[in-house]
């Protein structure tokens, strides 16, 4: 298990700005896709995330397609203010199951 997994210290975060639209219709030969991802990874690196990894995704429904893209996700450790609302919450939940015992 990674250490990013701990909701505790960490928080994904998809760097939105940064996605690429890929041509459906298109051909791409390696080194074009592997200069696209490295791209996006070095500037989910230079904001600071650690973890950083890629998604390839598209968007449809029943009338229109819209083209694949990919985006890039990283992760940051939460800040003092997330993680006291995260304590907040958990305390609020506590008291929530005590009371459904009841």
């Amino acid at each position: 298990m990674s250490k990013y997994h701990n909701e505790k210290e960490w928080t994904l975060v998809e760097l939105k700005d940064e996605q690429v639209a890929l041509c459906p219709s298109c051909e791409y030969i390696p080194s074009e896709l592997d200069e696209l991802n490295k791209g996006l990874i070095e500037k989910c690196e230079s904001s600071g995330l650690e973890g950083c990894y890629l998604a390839f995704n598209g968007d449809h429904d029943d009338s229109y397609w819209v083209y694949p893209y990919v985006s890039v996700w990283g992760y940051r450790r939460l800040n003092k203010g997330e993680r006291d609302m995260q304590k907040k919450k958990e305390a609020v939940l506590k008291i929530a199951d005590e009371m459904e015992e009841l």
